[in-house]
């Protein structure tokens, strides 16, 4: 699931879900879906970087968004998310 975010950065794509079946992870479907769907945000030609979030202390996510690009940034208002970018 994602949405476009309009800041002074300009136009952010934000992950707000992507679901792997329990049944399915650990087995990179997770990442090669991350590719593709980035990949697919490129060619928009729209955006000028992906942002999402995850509860801190997920070392699985992390491992995985870090795999991909992402890069931390901050964290969000409440403190239980870690906020990730990946710049286009």
């Amino acid at each position: 699931m994602q949405r476009d975010y309009v800041s002074e950065e300009g136009i952010a794509c934000v992950l707000d879900q992507m679901m792997i079946d329990k049944s399915y992870q650990g087995r990179g479907y997770g990442k090669k879906a991350l590719k593709m769907w980035i990949s697919g945000i490129q060619n928009e030609d729209k955006y000028s970087h992906i942002k999402l979030c995850y509860i801190k202390g997920d070392s699985i996510a992390e491992k995985l968004y870090r795999g991909v690009g992402f890069v931390r940034k901050c964290k969000d208002d409440d403190g239980n998310e870690l906020v990730m970018v990946y710049e286009l």
